[in-house]
């Protein structure tokens, strides 16, 4: 598979994707404000390829190193605006990427991942959930 686009707020981080990746159409902007039609236009399916949409909503929320947590934060949310994409562009693959403790921070029936999860889950997706190492792949 090839990377066809990102989004990714922080600009120093995009600026490495576009490195790495320099055919790819790269968004500078908050996913928030991102228009799912501006992404489907970067992954027009004209080959029969695949489509995995990668996601990885910010770690600071759910990581236990972050000691300054705060009560509210907007961007413990950001997983709702993948399924934004998720119901626009239909791929065949979902990864979404976190830290262990998103697992922890739902309880049976509320929090971000488990809310992410239902809805995916109601468009017709299967999940599994697993914690691995990192430093494995």
């Amino acid at each position: 598979m090839m990377p066809v686009a990102a989004v990714d707020i922080d600009a120093g981080a995009l600026a490495t994707y576009a490195r790495n990746f320099p055919e790819a159409r790269t968004f500078a902007a908050d996913i928030r404000t991102v228009a799912v039609e501006e992404i489907s236009a970067a992954v027009a399916k004209t080959d029969g390829s695949l489509l995995m949409l990668a996601a990885c909503a910010p770690c600071q929320p759910f990581s236990r190193a972050n000691r300054q947590k705060r009560e509210g934060d907007a961007r413990a949310d950001l997983l709702g605006e993948v399924v934004r994409f998720v119901e626009g562009l239909e791929p065949h693959f979902i990864l979404i990427e976190n830290v262990p403790a998103i697992r922890q921070q739902d309880r049976p029936s509320e929090g971000p991942l488990h809310s992410f999860l239902q809805r995916i889950g109601e468009l017709g997706y299967h999940s599994a959930v697993e914690t691995v190492q990192v430093a494995d792949y």
